[in-house]
């Protein structure tokens, strides 16, 4: 004959005689077989969702990634210098995407990455295609974790102020250190600071009426962030983005 499993829960209550020996135990068995498994239900399919949502994670990333490559092959066919520039860029704006998909597939929690170590990847990727070997990068992002819809638009912002930094700051073989933070005080309230101590801005430099591709992308990202930007000269150039995230982002 078949046999089958039931899960029971129950609740006992002993009762005493005078010298406090137990002669009687009342109890109460209830059957929570059907609770049991709506509760392995629901871990199942949320076990498959963790999957499906990594792997689409996984899969976003390997199409910016080719994206990336088709616009290498692109690259290398072009003799202008300018274009290429302009390829090589979109490759790097295309990347930093694809880094934010490929923190959100190792995150635990699959919604969130920590933008800190999100920061320190990109940094050591555009140093390394920029080469500025007399230039250091260093990050102060403590205990922040953006999910997709803030990472993307800050990870573009922080590679369009690196990038800018890396190509202008430094002419020449000149030295020097790129420092980008973001503080979150008050709560919610994130100041985003990207500073060189480089040659910086030029004169009469408004971020607002640049016509660059890398300031209209910065502006139209801020924008999206519905923040604010300011930019100054501090012994070098300093970019600060201001922008609010209600609490569960």
């Amino acid at each position: 004959h078949g046999s089958e499993v039931r899960y029971v829960t129950s609740i006992t209550k002993p009762t005493f005689d005078s010298r406090q020996k137990v002669i009687e135990i009342v109890g109460t068995i209830l059957d929570i077989t059907d609770r049991k498994e709506a509760e392995e239900h629901i871990r199942r399919s949320l076990r498959e969702k963790e999957v499906l949502l990594k792997e689409i994670h996984h899969r976003v990333k390997n199409n910016l990634q080719v994206i990336c490559s088709i616009l290498h092959l692109q690259q290398d066919k072009i003799d202008n210098t300018e274009m290429v520039q302009l390829f090589l860029e979109t490759q790097h704006r295309v990347r930093s995407m694809a880094l934010v998909h490929d923190k959100l597939y190792q995150s635990p929690s699959l919604a969130t990455i920590d933008f800190s170590d999100y920061v320190q990847s990109l940094s050591t990727e555009l140093l390394r295609t920029f080469w500025k070997p007399g230039v250091s990068i260093s990050t102060d992002i403590t205990d922040i974790s953006f999910g997709v819809d803030t990472a993307i638009p800050c990870g573009l912002i922080v590679n369009e102020l690196i990038t800018n930094s890396l190509k202008h700051g430094f002419p020449d073989g000149r030295a020097g250190h790129v420092y980008i933070g973001i503080q979150d005080s008050p709560p919610g309230e994130y100041t985003l600071t990207v500073k060189d101590d480089g040659v910086g801005f030029p004169p009469e430099f408004d971020m607002h009426k640049s016509t660059s591709m890398g300031t209209l992308v910065i502006c139209s990202l801020v924008d999206q962030l519905d923040g604010t930007s300011e930019t100054t000269n501090q012994e070098g150039a300093l970019t600060t983005i201001r922008f609010h995230l209600p609490p569960h982002d």
